[in-house]
Protein backbone atom coordinates (compact mmCIF):
# COMPACT_ATOMS: atom_id res chain seq x y z
CA UNK A 1 0.00 0.00 0.00
CA UNK A 2 1.28 3.43 -0.88
CA UNK A 3 2.22 5.79 1.96
CA UNK A 4 -0.10 8.72 1.23
CA UNK A 5 1.59 11.03 3.73
CA UNK A 6 5.00 10.33 2.20
CA UNK A 7 3.69 10.80 -1.35
CA UNK A 8 2.13 14.14 -0.38
CA UNK A 9 5.44 15.34 1.09
CA UNK A 10 7.30 14.17 -2.01
CA UNK A 11 4.72 15.83 -4.23
CA UNK A 12 5.30 19.08 -2.37
CA UNK A 13 9.04 18.63 -2.78
CA UNK A 14 8.76 18.02 -6.53
CA UNK A 15 6.41 20.96 -7.14
CA UNK A 16 8.66 23.24 -5.10
CA UNK A 17 11.74 22.56 -7.19
CA UNK A 18 13.22 25.15 -9.52
CA UNK A 19 11.49 24.94 -12.90
CA UNK A 20 14.64 23.89 -14.77
CA UNK A 21 15.46 21.13 -12.28
CA UNK A 22 11.87 19.89 -12.30
CA UNK A 23 11.91 19.84 -16.11
CA UNK A 24 15.23 17.96 -16.10
CA UNK A 25 13.79 15.28 -13.82
CA UNK A 26 10.65 15.05 -15.95
CA UNK A 27 12.68 14.70 -19.16
CA UNK A 28 14.89 12.06 -17.53
CA UNK A 29 12.03 9.83 -16.39
CA UNK A 30 9.99 10.46 -19.53
CA UNK A 31 12.73 9.54 -21.95
CA UNK A 32 14.78 7.30 -19.65
CA UNK A 33 17.86 8.81 -21.26
CA UNK A 34 20.36 11.54 -20.60
CA UNK A 35 21.48 12.43 -17.10
CA UNK A 36 19.93 14.03 -14.10
CA UNK A 37 21.15 17.52 -13.34
CA UNK A 38 23.38 17.90 -10.32
CA UNK A 39 21.21 17.93 -7.21
CA UNK A 40 21.79 18.37 -3.54
CA UNK A 41 21.83 15.33 -1.27
CA UNK A 42 18.34 16.11 -0.02
CA UNK A 43 16.90 16.26 -3.53
CA UNK A 44 18.65 13.03 -4.50
CA UNK A 45 17.24 11.30 -1.42
CA UNK A 46 13.74 12.58 -2.20
CA UNK A 47 13.95 11.41 -5.81
CA UNK A 48 15.08 7.95 -4.71
CA UNK A 49 12.35 7.84 -2.05
CA UNK A 50 9.69 8.77 -4.60
CA UNK A 51 10.81 6.10 -7.05
CA UNK A 52 11.00 3.52 -4.27
CA UNK A 53 7.50 4.37 -2.99
CA UNK A 54 5.96 3.97 -6.45
CA UNK A 55 7.95 0.84 -7.27
CA UNK A 56 6.88 -0.85 -4.03
CA UNK A 57 3.26 0.16 -4.66
CA UNK A 58 3.38 -1.42 -8.12
CA UNK A 59 5.09 -4.56 -6.82
CA UNK A 60 2.93 -5.06 -3.71
CA UNK A 61 -0.30 -5.67 -5.62
CA UNK A 62 -1.52 -5.80 -9.22
CA UNK A 63 -2.49 -2.14 -9.29
CA UNK A 64 -3.39 -0.86 -12.71
CA UNK A 65 -2.01 2.28 -14.21
CA UNK A 66 -5.04 4.44 -13.40
CA UNK A 67 -4.91 3.59 -9.68
CA UNK A 68 -1.23 4.48 -9.35
CA UNK A 69 -1.63 7.73 -11.30
CA UNK A 70 -4.68 8.67 -9.23
CA UNK A 71 -2.73 8.22 -5.98
CA UNK A 72 0.13 10.34 -7.31
CA UNK A 73 -2.27 13.08 -8.39
CA UNK A 74 -3.84 13.02 -4.93
CA UNK A 75 -0.31 13.60 -3.60
CA UNK A 76 0.00 16.79 -5.64
CA UNK A 77 1.51 15.62 -8.92
CA UNK A 78 -0.01 16.88 -12.16
CA UNK A 79 -1.32 14.31 -14.65
CA UNK A 80 1.71 14.41 -16.95
CA UNK A 81 4.25 14.03 -14.14
CA UNK A 82 2.20 11.28 -12.48
CA UNK A 83 2.03 9.28 -15.72
CA UNK A 84 5.74 9.79 -16.40
CA UNK A 85 6.68 8.57 -12.92
CA UNK A 86 4.37 5.57 -13.31
CA UNK A 87 5.98 4.48 -16.59
CA UNK A 88 9.49 5.04 -15.21
CA UNK A 89 8.76 3.11 -12.02
CA UNK A 90 6.93 0.35 -13.87
CA UNK A 91 10.15 -0.45 -15.72
CA UNK A 92 12.14 -0.16 -12.49
CA UNK A 93 9.73 -2.52 -10.71
CA UNK A 94 10.16 -5.34 -13.21
CA UNK A 95 13.22 -6.96 -11.52
CA UNK A 96 11.44 -6.86 -8.16
CA UNK A 97 8.34 -8.50 -9.63
CA UNK A 98 10.44 -11.09 -11.42
CA UNK A 99 12.31 -11.79 -8.18
CA UNK A 100 9.03 -12.73 -6.50
CA UNK A 101 8.65 -15.56 -9.02
CA UNK A 102 12.22 -16.76 -8.46
CA UNK A 103 11.86 -16.63 -4.66
CA UNK A 104 8.90 -19.02 -4.89
CA UNK A 105 10.95 -21.64 -6.74
CA UNK A 106 12.26 -24.70 -4.96
CA UNK A 107 15.99 -25.45 -4.91
CA UNK A 108 15.73 -28.30 -7.43
CA UNK A 109 13.46 -26.25 -9.67
CA UNK A 110 15.84 -23.28 -9.56
CA UNK A 111 18.84 -25.48 -10.33
CA UNK A 112 17.09 -27.01 -13.37
CA UNK A 113 16.13 -23.60 -14.72
CA UNK A 114 19.60 -22.09 -14.31
CA UNK A 115 21.19 -25.10 -16.02
CA UNK A 116 18.66 -24.83 -18.85
CA UNK A 117 19.44 -21.14 -19.37
CA UNK A 118 23.20 -21.68 -19.32
CA UNK A 119 23.24 -24.79 -21.52
CA UNK A 120 20.48 -23.94 -23.99
CA UNK A 121 20.52 -20.15 -24.22
CA UNK A 122 23.96 -18.85 -23.25
CA UNK A 123 26.44 -21.56 -24.29
CA UNK A 124 24.37 -22.95 -27.17
CA UNK A 125 21.39 -21.63 -29.10
CA UNK A 126 19.32 -24.76 -28.59
CA UNK A 127 16.38 -22.64 -27.45
CA UNK A 128 15.64 -21.85 -31.10
CA UNK A 129 14.49 -25.46 -31.50
CA UNK A 130 12.84 -25.90 -28.10
CA UNK A 131 9.20 -24.85 -27.59
CA UNK A 132 8.87 -22.33 -24.78
CA UNK A 133 6.27 -24.60 -23.21
CA UNK A 134 9.10 -27.01 -22.41
CA UNK A 135 10.81 -24.29 -20.36
CA UNK A 136 7.50 -23.60 -18.59
CA UNK A 137 7.18 -27.31 -17.79
CA UNK A 138 10.77 -27.71 -16.54
CA UNK A 139 10.29 -24.85 -14.09
CA UNK A 140 6.78 -25.90 -13.09
CA UNK A 141 5.60 -22.36 -13.71
CA UNK A 142 1.91 -21.58 -13.49
CA UNK A 143 1.97 -19.38 -16.60
CA UNK A 144 4.12 -18.20 -19.49
CA UNK A 145 4.31 -14.80 -17.81
CA UNK A 146 5.89 -16.31 -14.69
CA UNK A 147 8.35 -18.28 -16.82
CA UNK A 148 9.30 -15.17 -18.81
CA UNK A 149 9.88 -13.24 -15.58
CA UNK A 150 12.18 -15.91 -14.11
CA UNK A 151 14.05 -16.22 -17.42
CA UNK A 152 14.50 -12.46 -17.68
CA UNK A 153 15.71 -12.14 -14.08
CA UNK A 154 18.18 -15.04 -14.05
CA UNK A 155 19.49 -14.53 -17.58
CA UNK A 156 20.36 -10.92 -16.76
CA UNK A 157 22.67 -11.97 -13.91
CA UNK A 158 24.20 -14.84 -15.88
CA UNK A 159 25.03 -12.51 -18.77
CA UNK A 160 26.67 -10.05 -16.39
CA UNK A 161 28.90 -12.85 -15.12
CA UNK A 162 29.66 -13.80 -18.74
CA UNK A 163 30.79 -10.25 -19.45
CA UNK A 164 32.81 -10.10 -16.20
CA UNK A 165 30.67 -7.20 -15.06
CA UNK A 166 29.81 -9.13 -11.88
CA UNK A 167 31.49 -12.01 -10.11
CA UNK A 168 29.39 -14.96 -8.87
CA UNK A 169 30.02 -13.87 -5.27
CA UNK A 170 28.76 -10.35 -5.96
CA UNK A 171 25.68 -11.75 -7.70
CA UNK A 172 24.89 -13.63 -4.50
CA UNK A 173 25.34 -10.48 -2.42
CA UNK A 174 22.96 -8.56 -4.70
CA UNK A 175 20.39 -11.35 -4.57
CA UNK A 176 20.46 -11.26 -0.76
CA UNK A 177 20.67 -7.51 -0.21
CA UNK A 178 18.37 -6.25 -2.97
CA UNK A 179 16.03 -9.17 -3.65
CA UNK A 180 15.83 -10.97 -0.30
CA UNK A 181 16.79 -14.36 -1.73
CA UNK A 182 17.23 -17.29 0.65
CA UNK A 183 20.62 -18.82 1.43
CA UNK A 184 19.64 -22.10 -0.24
CA UNK A 185 18.63 -20.30 -3.44
CA UNK A 186 21.84 -18.28 -3.45
CA UNK A 187 23.92 -21.44 -2.94
CA UNK A 188 22.32 -22.91 -6.07
CA UNK A 189 23.03 -19.78 -8.11
CA UNK A 190 26.63 -19.54 -6.87
CA UNK A 191 27.33 -23.23 -7.51
CA UNK A 192 25.97 -23.11 -11.06
CA UNK A 193 27.86 -19.93 -11.97
CA UNK A 194 31.15 -21.10 -10.45
CA UNK A 195 30.89 -24.49 -12.17
CA UNK A 196 30.37 -22.97 -15.62
CA UNK A 197 32.27 -19.70 -15.14
CA UNK A 198 35.12 -20.45 -17.56
CA UNK A 199 32.72 -21.69 -20.25
CA UNK A 200 30.55 -18.61 -19.80
CA UNK A 201 33.52 -16.27 -20.19
CA UNK A 202 34.71 -18.12 -23.31
CA UNK A 203 31.24 -18.08 -24.84
CA UNK A 204 30.94 -14.34 -24.27
CA UNK A 205 34.35 -13.67 -25.81
CA UNK A 206 33.55 -15.85 -28.82
CA UNK A 207 30.24 -14.06 -29.37
CA UNK A 208 32.02 -10.69 -29.35
CA UNK A 209 34.61 -11.95 -31.85
CA UNK A 210 31.84 -13.24 -34.12
CA UNK A 211 30.01 -9.92 -33.87
CA UNK A 212 33.21 -8.09 -34.84
CA UNK A 213 33.88 -10.40 -37.77
CA UNK A 214 30.31 -10.01 -38.97
CA UNK A 215 30.59 -6.21 -38.74
CA UNK A 216 33.87 -6.18 -40.66
CA UNK A 217 32.44 -8.50 -43.31
CA UNK A 218 29.37 -6.30 -43.78
CA UNK A 219 31.55 -3.19 -44.01
CA UNK A 220 33.80 -4.87 -46.59
CA UNK A 221 30.83 -5.89 -48.74
CA UNK A 222 29.42 -2.35 -48.66
CA UNK A 223 32.81 -0.91 -49.66
CA UNK A 224 33.09 -3.29 -52.63
CA UNK A 225 29.57 -2.42 -53.75
CA UNK A 226 30.35 1.29 -53.50
CA UNK A 227 33.32 0.85 -55.84
CA UNK A 228 31.30 -0.93 -58.54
Amino acid sequence: MINEESISKLGGWFNGLDYHLRKNIFDFIKNDSGELAKMGDGDIDNFKSLVNEVVQFIVSAPHNKDVVIERLCQGGFDDMSAEAFYEFCKAASRPQKDAIVVRKMGVSQLNDIIEFIIDNIILYKNYKFIPFEEFVSIGHFSSREEAQGALRFLKNFILQVCARELSPSLVVKILVDQFNMSKDACDVVASSLEKKRDELHQAFLLSKINDLLSLLSTKSIRQRKAKT
